[in-house]
């Protein structure tokens, strides 16, 4: 559902960045934001999900003000990643670690389809209220790092032994290489 006022929200921490307006878009505060051509407008399912709108803005014409309406004409301040307290139908204490989507600027969901990948569920709080992490590049950080589990090894020799660590070492370095890469994302 499009949003017409700004919206509380509760952030327990939050980043903040600034990023350029879709044409003829008016932005509440708190919504989701999404991502279209490089421009940011209010969150439709299946957009890139970039982060909460920090402050109300409006990017459209005006006569009076000789605003033109135009992509990239204005900006707005963006949450990109942070906690976030939210209410989330359904989501039970055995749903911490699952992924949340959101199918418009204001509704989260646990039902992926083709919402859009917000962040993850980080506290259960009470019935229908959670704090989720949530991140700016959420879909790209989810597919970045590997999540296939090592396989532990039963080892009879030494050989085996010292083969069976290389490979648990050469995972976790590639595991640490994509955090690494992530924290670059975020940084930049």
């Amino acid at each position: 559902m499009a949003q017409s006022a700004d919206l509380a929200r509760t952030y327990e921490i939050g980043v903040i960045n600034t990023l350029p307006v879709y044409g003829t878009t008016t932005l509440y505060r708190g919504v989701a934001a999404g991502e279209v051509s490089g421009y940011i407008r209010a969150l439709v399912a299946g957009d890139p999900f970039r982060g909460f709108v920090d402050a109300y803005v409006t990017n459209v014409v005006n006569a009076l003000t000789g605003d033109t309406g135009a992509s990239g004409a204005k900006s707005v301040n963006l949450i990109t990643d942070g906690l976030l307290r939210i209410t989330l139908t359904g989501v039970a204490i055995t749903d911490v670690g699952k992924p949340v989507y959101m199918s418009d600027d204001e509704t989260f969901t646990l039902t992926q389809g083709t919402n859009s990948l917000v962040g993850y569920v980080y506290r259960y709080v009470a019935a229908n209220t959670c704090v989720i992490t949530f991140g700016g590049k959420a879909e790209t950080q989810a597919s970045a790092v590997d999540t296939t589990a090592v396989t532990p090894v039963i080892v009879t020799n030494t050989t085996e032994t010292v083969a069976s660590v290389n490979a648990i070492i050469t995972k976790l370095a590639s595991v640490v290489a994509a955090l690494n890469t992530l924290i670059g994302e975020n940084k930049g």
